[in-house]
């Protein structure tokens, strides 16, 4: 098993047209999918070939700071993985925090886990469905 490459860095915001107004116009940033995630809207930015930013609009919500999914700024980081199954059996054998068990997203075409590393920063491992 091993990391293929970072997949995309999400970034939570306040106001998702003027955040994709600025990586869009600003710096050139292509936007690619939007999908209404329930609680939020999820717009995949591509950043470049394999690598994207995800916008999550929080519709509103209060900045609480208690996690990183209802604070402003970075929500997590990820890194594409050719099984998710194996890397979920790995990391419980290992101890893992789970953050999100394994989920398949087929609005967004991926399947992924969400852990906690020592310092509370969340990392998602997904793969394409």
């Amino acid at each position: 098993m091993k990391i293929n490459h970072a997949h995309h860095i999400a970034v939570n915001t306040m106001e998702i047209e003027r955040a994709v107004e600025f990586y869009r116009d600003i710096l050139g940033f292509r936007e690619v999918r939007r999908a209404d995630m329930g609680p939020c809207t999820l717009v995949y930015m591509e950043i470049s070939e394999n690598m994207y930013m995800e916008l999550f609009d929080l519709r509103g919500g209060t900045e609480d700071g208690q996690t990183a999914e209802n604070r402003r700024g970075l929500r997590h980081i990820a890194f594409d993985v050719d099984d998710v199954r194996a890397w979920d059996a790995f990391l419980r054998e290992k101890g893992v925090p789970f953050v999100q068990e394994l989920s398949e997203m087929p609005q967004i075409g991926k399947r992924a886990i969400l852990v906690s590393d020592p310092d509370g920063v969340v990392v998602e491992l997904c793969e394409s469905l």
